[in-house]
């Protein structure tokens, strides 16, 4: 029995499938929230609260500082200013 894929297991691959069960199940989640008041509400809290814990695996958590960046984050950003600041320059000439 062969297992998952070699592509299935990064941690983009992940993501980008968690992404897209949240965005097919965005329909669900706005009759859940609408639902909280209901005699379903139970069930429709434990979708939501799934949904939040799903969110964590497709959202960056906030950065608060730049010691908190990873060094590929910061090799990233540093390109894009290096862009902006020729993009500038180009402009000014």
């Amino acid at each position: 029995m062969a297992g998952i894929p070699r592509e299935q297991k990064t941690p983009e691959y992940l993501r980008e499938r968690i992404l897209v069960f949240l965005v097919r199940q965005l329909p669900r989640l706005e009759q859940d929230f609408n639902k909280l008041n209901s005699a379903e509400r139970l069930k429709a809290r434990d979708r939501l609260a799934t949904f939040e814990r799903f969110l964590k695996y497709v959202l960056a958590p906030p950065i608060t500082s730049i010691e908190d960046m990873s060094d590929k984050d910061l090799d990233r950003l540093l390109d894009r200013l290096k862009e902006k600041q020729g993009d500038k320059l180009i402009k000014a000439a």
